[in-house]
């Protein structure tokens, strides 16, 4: 039980990498397209993202340790 509790704290860290990876991705295709005005959007998003993923990393370690 504990496994699968420890592999399910690991899903949402997956998908906000996964999400930050495709929006800068896109954010470089865009740039090249469209320009830098049209792509910041998804500049913000990718650093959303990168937070997102550190802050529920180091939730899981401190779940993890206690």
């Amino acid at each position: 039980m504990l496994k699968k509790s420890r592999r399910n704290n690991k899903i949402p860290e997956a998908i906000w990498l996964m999400m930050a990876f495709i929006c800068l991705i896109l954010a470089i295709y865009i740039t090249f397209r469209d320009g830098m005005r049209q792509s910041i959007v998804f500049f913000v998003f990718v650093l959303l993202s990168l937070i997102m993923y550190f802050f529920r990393k180091q939730i899981r370690k401190s779940h993890d340790n206690s």
